[in-house]
């Protein structure tokens, strides 16, 4: 993931990135429902702003639809395989 620090002059605003779920982030609750991110700006003058992301399925659910609505090819065969399995358990039950 990136995220971008917008501040008030264009020279302050800086860019970090990680990884989903990459290390332990201040003030993030054990929840099994979420996905947590830790953002530091490494490159920022004088104490480091920190940021944390936490993602929950129902973000990714919406993420997927939009990048699907956006005509994105690996979101459209996540939508496909997810239509696939739900058809395979119907068949299954009867």
């Amino acid at each position: 993931m990136i995220m971008e620090l917008l501040r008030s002059k264009p020279t302050l605003d800086r860019l970090a990135k990680s990884s989903i779920g990459e290390g332990w982030a201040r003030g993030a609750k054990a929840n099994d429902g979420l996905i947590h991110t830790h953002f530091s700006f490494d490159d920022y003058p004088g104490d480091k702003p920190h940021a944390r992301v936490s993602v929950g399925w129902d973000d990714v659910e919406g993420l997927i639809a939009q990048f699907a609505k956006d005509g994105h090819p690996g979101a459209l065969r996540l939508l496909r395989a997810d239509r696939l399995a739900s058809a395979v358990e119907e068949l299954a039950k009867t």
